[in-house]
């Protein structure tokens, strides 16, 4: 019973961070996932299992030179999820860390250099069922969710 009640109320995490040396540098993370019409980004930060917590749009860091954002999924469901990173505003080339963690487990930690302003780049690909990745589901290939807004 304390278990359960320990249990937190989410099973996907989405972690994006970038050192903003310019001060005002928005990096966007933009996120498909099951049974997903339209992904979830600053425009539409909102689906039926998960919600784009925290919008960094560059000015948010408080002197600490780090800027993120922050995808939630209270369920982390059956099928193909797609994480990609748009330099919607940067004035040049900037590297961004994004985590994926499923049940308090660090799925995947990637570092993406995106190239300048609009550069957009598909962080990785990756089917999960029933909780679980799928052998052999990982992959880069680029899909702009981007355009799909």
């Amino acid at each position: 019973e304390d278990a359960e009640i320990m249990k937190p109320p989410g099973s996907l995490n989405v972690m994006t961070t970038w050192a903003d040396v310019n001060f005002s540098d928005d990096v966007d993370t933009w996120f498909l996932g099951p049974k997903m019409a339209k992904p979830i980004g600053y425009d539409n930060k909102d689906s039926v299992a998960c919600n784009l917590v925290k919008d960094d749009v560059g000015t948010d860091h408080d002197k600490m030179l780090v800027n993120y954002e922050n995808i939630f999924c209270r369920d982390a469901l059956d099928g193909e999820y797609i994480i990609n990173l748009h330099g919607f505003s940067i004035t040049e080339a900037t590297e961004v860390q994004v985590q994926i963690i499923l049940d308090n487990t660090v799925l995947f930690d990637e570092n993406i250099v995106l190239k300048g302003h609009k550069d957009e780049q598909t962080v990785i690909r990756f089917k999960l069922k029933d909780g679980k990745l799928v052998p052999g589901s990982v992959h880069h290939t680029f899909v702009s969710l981007f355009d799909m807004q």
